[in-house]
């Protein structure tokens, strides 16, 4: 649980870092390109770690049971580990 908790975490900040310089870099490093930049770069962030945790979720077309997979890495796909 930790592990998984860690990748979505750095996942967050890189997705904020990568936002907020591609902001800086079209809209320049001034009062509105730093505010537009801060926006975007929150904004991904929000996105993919949203995505991520959604994407986590295991629905089966044919029972009830709804599953939340452990991590997205290669290394703890089909364990049994999971947030609940």
């Amino acid at each position: 649980m930790y592990s998984a908790a860690l990748g979505i975490e750095i996942l967050c900040i890189m997705a904020a870092e990568i936002g907020e310089n591609i902001g800086l870099y079209i809209f320049g490093f001034n009062l509105i390109g730093i505010t537009l930049a801060y926006i975007i770069g929150y904004a991904l962030a929000g996105f993919t770690t949203f995505m991520t945790i959604l994407g986590r979720y295991s629905f089966s077309p044919c029972s009830n049971n709804i599953k939340i997979e452990s991590c997205c890495s290669i290394l703890e796909q089909l364990s049994s580990k999971g947030f609940l």
